[in-house]
């Protein structure tokens, strides 16, 4: 009976592989910014970058670059001055804003008035440095297990930075408004002790009530008043 024909792959470079070095990824609990403890049964706290035999991962960036903001308008809408004062106001979300000097974007949207204010109060501040508003999945911050947040703003002066919400009086009580605050109190918090440890700056949450936006305010002057703890 015939001997069996074995049929075996080759490729280039077959006889000198590579020695493998088995490596196990562990979490730096410091580098971490999950939630300090579950909520639900279901919350994944596994903090591997990749899954797989003798992988060695290299982490070259510790950031998040800002995507493109695309924005849309309707037809025969025009940017904006951000310091003109807008008649129609249950129209603003479909206008465009431009000629900032400190936001990172050329051009915004403002879900309010209080916001286009909000951003005349940034402008015009001179420990401001820059701003911006955040777009979807720029920082999800998550106030419960299925859901994530994003703040109205984020800015950074010479001494600190910030996340900041403008909402009108009657929902800063709100249980949402108050569970994405706390949320995002801790987000700071995490942050915070973060930054120091490399020469930082302190991250805070200010929590704005609409009625107290105007163009003679400052960030320091609001954050004094308006800073959320808890």
């Amino acid at each position: 009976m015939a001997g069996k024909i074995k049929l075996e792959l080759t490729w280039i470079g077959k006889e000198s592989r590579p020695r493998l070095e088995p490596r196990i990824l562990l979490e730096d609990p410091e580098r971490s910014y999950h939630a300090p403890h579950r909520i639900t049964d279901h919350d994944i706290f596994d903090n591997r970058l990749i899954f797989g035999d003798n992988l060695l991962a290299h982490v070259s960036k510790g950031f998040t670059t800002l995507r493109p903001n695309n924005y849309s308008a309707p037809v025969g809408e025009s940017e904006r001055d951000f310091r003109s004062p807008v008649s129609d106001k249950h129209d603003i979300r479909k206008m465009l804003f431009s000629g900032f000097r400190k936001c990172l974007y050329r051009v915004q949207k403002f879900d309010s008035d209080s916001e286009r204010r909000f951003a005349v109060v940034l402008e015009n501040d001179r420990e401001v440095i820059k701003w911006f508003k955040p777009a979807r999945g720029n920082f999800q911050i998550h106030y419960t297990s299925e859901a994530s947040y994003e703040p109205d703003f984020v800015a950074e002066t010479r001494s600190a930075k910030f996340l900041c919400e403008a909402k009108s009086v009657s929902e800063i009580a709100d249980k949402q408004v108050q569970d994405k605050a706390r949320a995002a109190l801790q987000w700071c918090k995490n942050a915070t002790a973060h930054e120091l440890k490399y020469g930082g700056k302190p991250w805070s949450y200010l929590l704005v009530p609409h009625d107290i936006i105007s163009d003679n305010k400052t960030l320091r002057g609001l954050a004094a008043s308006c800073t959320y703890n808890g």
